[in-house]
């Protein structure tokens, strides 16, 4: 799903702030996607972790 939204969505950005910024703007649609990526792979740690936590049962001591 990534990789497609990558290659569908990136190149267009990238056109579009080279034009408009020149070089600059190609560096901030890289690193807006690469935090938007960062973001994504964060959430998903989080629910996974949630979601197996409480698959598990609790050990009493």
């Amino acid at each position: 799903m990534l990789s497609v939204y990558s290659a569908l969505w990136m190149p267009r950005l990238i056109e579009i702030n080279a034009g408009r910024y020149g070089v600059i703007g190609i560096t901030f649609a890289m690193l807006t996607w690469l935090i938007v990526v960062g973001f994504c792979v964060v959430v998903v740690a989080v629910i996974s972790a949630e979601l197996g936590g409480a698959a598990r049962p609790k050990r009493g001591r």
